[in-house]
């Protein structure tokens, strides 16, 4: 039985060790719930992977007076590598990559007169319908960088904090409408609907403007973690 028990050790000690580096737990923060899961390479280092889930939403108005509802779908996975100065749980800074930009739309609102100003012309709602956009970012995967408290790994439950920022580079919108005047089928009409869709391009412009505000993206987070 003794020898038994000697071979069971050996063999199942790498295993242990293994599952000693591991470490998984919740957070929440500014990019939503989260994930995550670490692994000690290092008394100074960890490798790490997140994933952040968000729903956004957030009014804004443009150069023309024109107010827009933009909304967020913030999918967020992160692997990254956390450096522990001191050997301990404590402070640490963390840098990765994230591996997907967030979806954005806009939908503008006509005003109190139900009319629109696009490119500097005024357009009544019923001639432009309804004007939306995309916006799409410069990268998809792009640096991220933190700096927290805490260890994912370290022995039962802990908790763990950091703050930092993902930059996702300069978004760039793209106005759409159903103009009313192609459903017509006057050839007059469509050229009118030619201008708007023209003035479009003078919109987008100022639109993107308002934009920068979704370049850089903060990080605020805490979380629980368990490790074996």
């Amino acid at each position: 039985m003794r020898i038994l028990a000697f071979c069971l050790s050996v063999i199942l000690t790498p295993f242990a060790a293994s599952a000693s580096n591991l470490g998984f737990g919740l957070g929440v923060g500014t990019l939503g719930g989260e994930i995550h899961a670490a692994y000690r390479l290092t008394n100074f280092l960890d490798v790490t992977a997140s994933f952040s889930s968000y729903e956004y939403e957030d009014d804004f108005k443009d150069e023309d007076r024109n107010e827009f509802t933009a909304t967020a779908d913030i999918n967020v996975p992160r692997v990254g590598v956390q450096f522990f100065p001191f050997g301990n749980g404590g402070l640490h800074f963390e840098a990765g990559v994230a591996l997907d930009s967030p979806e954005i739309k806009v939908t503008a609102k006509p005003d109190e007169n139900a009319r629109f100003n696009v490119g500097g012309v005024t357009y009544t709602e019923a001639a432009i319908g309804t004007l939306t956009g995309t916006v799409d970012f410069d990268d998809a995967n792009t640096p991220y960088f933190l700096i927290g408290l805490g260890r994912h790994i370290g022995g039962g439950f802990a908790w763990n904090m950091s703050l930092g920022a993902v930059n996702y580079g300069t978004p760039k919108a793209k106005l759409t409408t159903d103009c009313a005047f192609d459903l017509l089928g006057d050839p007059i009409n469509a050229l009118g609907c030619g201008g708007i869709k023209a003035a479009l391009i003078d919109e987008e412009a100022k639109v993107n403007n308002d934009l920068e505000d979704f370049e850089l993206w903060p990080i605020i987070r805490i979380g629980l973690s368990y490790s074996f």
